[in-house]
């Protein structure tokens, strides 16, 4: 085998470099494509107003906060109500099965007050009025579920299963 002189080393060597750079996030773009060529579903519609909204993709409860709450305080108040949802959620065989159990009122009530007496937790502890802030989170409740019109009492039941513990 021939041994190159000086430049052509350097030249050839400079080939090399410059195919790695320009040649090898093209070749990773391609493996990682090849790997997952299935494209997650893309994030459902966002109910307008909603600051969080946990939904279901390819079995698993994901989590999304809207962009101008992350980073604020009001940002823990979001993820621990959606948290509540996630495990709810993982307690069914599949986020699906959970999505579809929210058929009635009363069903979105019941998954939809441990989840706001999460929030309202975090909200009394920095030093919110607890009664009117309890109002507040049962209309919003019952907006969700229709519930005003069937006449069901959410903010009873969200005064009977949220107790915020004194210190």
């Amino acid at each position: 085998m021939k041994t190159m002189k000086g430049g052509a080393h350097l030249l050839l060597r400079a080939f090399l470099v410059l195919s790695a750079v320009l040649l090898g996030p093209a070749t990773l773009a391609a493996q990682a494509a090849r790997a997952d060529a299935r494209p997650a579903p893309p994030v459902p519609v966002v109910p307008h107003g909603f600051l969080g909204y946990t939904f279901c993709r390819n079995g698993l409860a994901e989590s999304w906060v809207r962009a101008d709450v992350v980073g604020t305080p009001q940002a823990e108040e979001v993820l621990a109500h959606e948290r509540v949802h996630r495990e709810q959620a993982a307690a069914f065989a599949t986020c699906e099965e959970w999505q579809a159990s929210l058929v009635t009122a009363k069903q979105v009530i019941e998954t939809e007050i441990p989840a706001y007496c999460a929030q309202y937790r975090i909200v009394v502890a920095r030093g919110a009025e607890p009664y009117s802030l309890r109002l507040e989170y049962a209309l919003r409740i019952a907006a969700q579920a229709g519930a005003i019109e069937n006449r069901l009492d959410v903010r009873g039941m969200f005064r009977d299963r949220c107790e915020v513990k004194s210190p």
